[in-house]
């Protein structure tokens, strides 16, 4: 059986040390192995949230490898969408040393700066074990649809993230971090409360698709709106003498200020109009931070800058749209070729930049912890998560696995971890860093962020919802103890269960299950045992 996960992996002498399967910067781009999940540059916009309401219950894994150097979503493209559909009802100075880098393609930034858990804390503390007496605050940059390997540092041969890939090489940086769902509101809602998608019964994008006609299994009534009475962030930093922000998208209903945030808004005109100034509302988003962070008191703050982007619409400046066509033709990159889409990628870097050097020029930077995490993985027709399987809406590796980077050089010594972390875990360790507790589904980070290594519970995926066919999407609970990854389709005749052992087998290619049918069904009984506890919803039949 695969050995336990939690220790560091080895990295190579390059300045930004690269995954295990990734060349090093100073070597020839990152070939992929033949991969069937190939990114396909289509010229539509549909989304795993999008219009296509067809499910598909079996798996075609052929994606194309066609991808076109040419950039058909172009900047006044404004497909609705998804997670950003009309809004869903309800919704209404000078940079330090160690955080400069300089890209090879110039990115121009728009505008000036400016039951179950309880969820108890703790009285506030000190974080004295992370190397300072004084509670850090956190810069939490959460970019929607960012695929795995979307960002220079995890194997991009197209995509110029030099800001980023340099809080990589000073922070500590995750192989195997997870987001807690496949779509966008389920994982933003175990993010912000610490509790799994499936005990909070939202376990679908808000507001949802519904069941297609003719579904010979059903979709359970789930809850499509965040409890406002439920600890989270804003209300569990705050107790302990935080200000809070949560600036850009939500999509939890309502706004975040409706939660105990102080400042926050989430306005879907950024996510579909196309403004060629600042498309998506990257800068727009980067300087309502920034504002609260300026014009506050000297407290530890948490602020949130959640961007619209890369989800679609894909929208870029035309310059740096421009210097992407150039870059593919130039560079013949075999894993990404969207122009617009690295364009996207770019631009939020360079959000990164600001953020960075703004902070260092007010000497808050210091005494920031900066994280750089995604919602889901990446959209399969838009990027290429290889040599993982297919992408967002889906619970093979591409739509789960996601970058998880945490950046504070005074407090944590630089790293590449292994450990299996998801979206449930940054809470417990924000509250713990700031020098309280909090009892949820997560587990906090911190012995993996000052190098200790410490035993991780399995991780659990509940998807009871159908999605177009375009994603190859199907109802799906999945785990994952150790190195085995188990799937398990949801349909009317009865599961079918899909086993894969990610050690030998990342891409979920080979299906061991009638091989190992023992260690299917030990599995598929813990998967079970696990939905029992946290009260996960079933699908019915009609």
């Amino acid at each position: 059986m695969p050995g336990p996960r939690g220790g560091i992996v080895a990295g190579c002498s390059c300045p930004v040390r690269p995954l295990a399967f990734v060349s090093c910067k100073t070597a020839a781009p990152f070939a992929p192995e033949a991969d069937a999940e190939r990114d396909v540059d289509t010229d539509s916009d549909s989304d795993a949230e999008s219009d296509a309401d067809a499910d598909s219950d079996a798996d075609a894994d052929t994606d194309s490898d066609a991808d076109t150097d040419s950039d058909a979503d172009t900047d006044s493209d404004s497909d609705s969408d998804a997670d950003g559909d009309p809004a869903p009802p309800g919704d209404t100075g000078g940079p330090s040393d160690s955080s400069r880098s300089d890209t090879a393609v110039p990115v121009d930034t728009a505008g000036p700066v400016a039951g179950g858990p309880t969820g108890d804390t703790a009285s506030h503390d000190t974080a004295s074990d992370t190397g300072s007496a004084r509670p850090p605050s956190f810069l939490l940059v959460l970019v929607d649809d960012l695929g795995i390997r979307d960002l220079g540092v995890y194997g991009s041969d197209l995509h110029q993230t030099p800001r980023i890939d340099t809080l990589a090489a000073e922070g500590v940086w995750f192989t195997e971090a997870y987001a807690a769902a496949p779509l966008c509101s389920p994982t933003r809602a175990a993010l912000v409360t610490g509790q799994h998608p499936a005990r909070l019964h939202l376990t679908d994008w808000i507001p949802g698709r519904g069941n297609p006609t003719g579904a010979t299994i059903l979709e359970p009534a789930w809850t499509p709106q965040l409890d406002p009475a439920l600890p989270n962030i804003a209300t569990v930093l705050g107790a302990l003498g935080y200000r809070t922000a949560w600036h850009g998208k939500w999509h939890l209903g309502g706004q975040a200020p409706d939660y105990g945030f102080e400042q926050g808004v989430q306005d879907w005109a950024l996510m579909n109009d196309y403004d060629p100034i600042d498309p998506k509302g990257v800068m727009e988003v980067t300087n309502l931070a920034l504002d609260f962070i300026g014009n506050g008191d000297p407290e530890p703050f948490f602020v949130a800058v959640s961007h619209y982007s890369v989800h679609t619409p894909l929208q870029a400046k035309p310059d740096n749209v421009a210097l992407y066509e150039d870059l593919v033709l130039q560079t013949s990159p075999t894993l990404h070729r969207h122009a617009t889409y690295g364009a996207m990628v770019a631009e939020i870097d360079a959000s990164v930049g600001v953020l960075l050097d703004t902070l260092d020029a007010w000497g808050r930077l210091d005494d920031t912890i900066v994280i750089v995490a995604s919602d889901n993985g990446g959209e399969a027709s838009r990027t290429s998560n290889a040599p993982y399987r297919l992408g967002k809406a889906t619970v093979y590796e591409g739509g789960l696995r996601v970058p998880l980077i945490v950046w504070s050089p005074s407090r944590f010594a630089p790293a590449i971890h292994d450990a299996m972390v998801t979206s449930e875990d940054l809470l417990p360790t924000l509250v713990e860093l700031a020098g309280g507790t909090f009892v949820g589904d997560g587990t906090s980070m911190v012995p993996e962020l000052l190098g200790q290594a410490q035993a991780r519970p399995a991780l659990h995926w509940h998807y009871p919802h159908h999605n177009p066919a375009a994603y190859r999407s199907f109802p799906a609970g999945a785990m994952r103890s150790g190195d085995w990854k188990l799937v398990e389709r949801f349909a009317a005749t009865g599961s079918v269960f899909e086993l894969y052992d990610l050690a030998s087998d990342p891409g979920e290619q080979t299906d061991l299950a009638s091989l190992q049918p023992g260690q299917t069904a030990l599995l598929a009984g813990e998967l079970e045992a696990w939905r029992q506890a946290v009260g996960a919803q079933s699908m019915t039949v009609p």
